[in-house]
């Protein structure tokens, strides 16, 4: 790809990154208005009384306004309204927006059977959430008495898990007594006009359980504040929480906060992926950012000598296995360092020409594959030089004929020309020492010509 291509790739993405990642930690967080049983209300149907009161007393109630899927076991959520399919606050053109994902009831289930608490007001619109959306079959034979109303009802006293006796004001909802085979358990219960009927029940579900209270006005902001009413809720919340946390539904009301994409980039399902790609993201920057050279430096070649250069040249072919390659450097190297030697003779290391002449770095980087091979011509003119024309044929198979196939061959090559070397050197010192005797000796006869002419 060229250069330019990919440092405007880079800049581009840089430019995405900077505008992205504020809309990220920023963005998405559109808050529904509260609903009227809100816990942050002040209506009468509110329960901002109710998340006070828990809060002055140590229970640490938590305002819950993520999706289900984010609930863990063993703790208890107290719901508000009863769960329906719809989606939570939607308003009557968007009634048939349906729930999925993280948003779908099965995860109360799974929430439940993990070790979880329900806890909510048991009509008949909790009992179809239970019984037919999230299978819980044991609640289906839990309904409200239909013959107490609140005009017969009187006055209730509810009597707690704690034997403790509390005049609480109920509007006339009491369960009809249970099924003797339901696995279902009275955990209080409300006495109204002489009559005993269960006011509080627990289900068990999986590892978890649900809790149904046949109302729930009493922990309103209107009714908290009037007899037992604050007691009541306090005493309840003592014995169905366990060692979880308090969840004070917001969620269900409508009142419910979306994440934000960066909550949702940061979340444990997607953490990993989301660490992966900014990782990948840092090293595309890093490399582009030191891809090359800065402008001002010289050409790396440059800060080396031509034996490092060299070395460098013959451990890249060695490494890539090119032995051929190797074979031809090496000739051609001991071929001119003996020509050197010759007097009257030079070898001159030629590049074949390529077709195209300019320069370019295609030409350049084919240099190596067109290096010329030492010619028959060319052994023929150094031994003729040397004076050892009965050694061409030998002298042949070392610089011409010789195959190199493998790193065996070419540590056999080395040897080889090695050898040669010494041969063709010790030769031309020998014809050397002989040239210089024989000079002498003429030198010799010529001196002793000249001495007896003189003495004649």
């Amino acid at each position: 790809m060229n250069p330019r291509v990919e440092r405007a790739i880079g800049f581009v993405l840089l430019g995405a990154i900077a505008i992205a990642l504020p809309m990220l930690m920023f963005g998405g967080r559109v808050r529904e208005g509260d609903a009227d049983d809100a816990i942050e209300s002040v209506d009468t149907n509110g329960r901002r009384a109710l998340w006070l009161e828990l809060s002055e007393l140590g229970f640490q109630p938590v305002r819950w306004d993520d999706s289900p899927n984010h609930l863990h076991g063993h703790d208890l959520l107290w719901l508000a309204n009863v769960p329906t399919a719809s989606m939570p606050g939607s308003r009557s053109t968007d009634a048939d927006l349906k729930r999925v994902g993280l948003h779908a009831l099965d995860h109360y289930r799974e929430f439940v059977e993990r070790g979880g608490t329900l806890m909510l007001r048991g009509d008949a619109a909790a009992t179809h959430f239970l019984a037919d959306d999230l299978g819980f079959e044991a609640c289906r034979s839990l309904v409200i008495d239909g013959d107490v109303t609140e005009s017969n009802a009187g006055d209730c006293t509810v009597h707690t898990g704690a034997d403790e006796d509390l005049h609480v004001g109920i509007d006339g909802a009491v369960f009809a007594p249970l099924d003797p085979n339901s696995t279902a358990r009275v955990v209080w219960t409300a006495t109204c006009s002489e009559r005993t009927h269960p006011f509080v029940v627990e289900v068990r579900e999986g590892a978890g359980s649900v809790v149904l209270l046949a109302q729930d006005s009493f922990v309103r902001n209107g009714a908290i504040g009037e007899h037992d009413n604050a007691v009541a809720a306090v005493r309840l919340v003592e014995q169905v929480l366990g060692d979880g946390r308090l969840l004070l539904d917001a969620y269900e009301t409508g009142s419910w906060s979306p994440p934000s994409l960066f909550g949702l980039l940061l979340s444990p399902r997607f953490l990993l992926a989301t660490l992966h790609v900014c990782m990948f993201l840092a090293m595309f920057v890093w490399m582009q950012a030191f891809a090359r050279a800065f402008p001002r430096d010289r050409e790396a070649l440059e800060l080396f000598s031509s034996i490092a250069r060299a070395r460098a040249l013959g451990g890249v072919l060695a490494r890539a296995r090119r032995y051929p390659a190797l074979a031809t450097l090496m000739r051609r190297g001991v071929f001119a360092q003996l020509s050197r030697r010759i007097p009257g003779y030079r070898f001159v290391p030629e590049v074949e020409p390529s077709e195209s002449e300019s320069g370019s770095r295609s030409a350049r980087s084919d240099a190596l594959g067109s290096l010329r091979r030492v010619t028959t011509e060319e052994v023929a003119a150094l031994a003729q030089a040397a004076g050892l024309r009965d050694r061409t044929p030998e002298l042949e198979a070392v610089f011409m004929t010789k195959l190199v196939r493998s790193r065996r061959d070419l540590d056999a090559l080395d040897r080889a020309l090695d050898r040669m070397r010494a041969d063709v050197e010790d030769h031309l010192r020998s014809r050397s020492t002989g040239r210089e005797t024989e000079l002498a000796r003429d030198e010799q006869a010529a001196s002793d010509a000249l001495i007896t002419k003189g003495t004649g």
